[in-house]
C-alpha cells in the first residue's frame, strides 16, 4: 500500500514535534537531577523556565511578587507564564 504525500508530511511534522518535546523533557529532568534549583536557592535566587524554553534566575522578591500575581506556575520546574520583560504585577488585594 502506498502512503499519500500529505499523510507522510503530517507524520513527519508530528515526529519533529515529538522529538522537540522529548528533548525538552530530557533537559528539564537533567536540570532537576543536577540540583541547580537547590543550589541557586541557597544564594537567594529562584530558577524558572521561561516561555521560550530557556531558564532564568529571579531574586526572591521578584519571584514572590510574580508568584502572588499568578505569573508563575509552580511545579517540579517552576514556569514563568509571561515574558521576563513583563513587569511583576502587584497582586490584587
Amino acid at each position: 500500500m502506498c502512503m499519500s504525500v500529505s499523510v507522510y508530511i503530517i507524520l513527519q511534522e508530528r515526529s519533529k514535534t515529538n522529538k522537540e518535546k522529548n528533548a525538552a523533557n530530557v533537559w528539564d529532568k537533567t536540570v532537576m537531577s543536577m540540583g541547580y534549583d537547590e543550589y541557586f536557592a541557597a544564594v537567594d535566587k529562584n530558577m524558572v523556565l521561561l516561555p521560550n524554553g530557556k531558564y532564568a534566575l529571579l531574586s526572591t522578591e521578584d519571584y514572590t511578587r510574580r508568584r502572588k500575581a499568578g505569573q508563575i506556575k509552580v511545579g517540579a520546574v517552576d514556569r514563568l507564564l509571561v515574558d521576563l520583560d513583563a513587569p511583576a504585577a502587584e497582586p490584587s488585594p
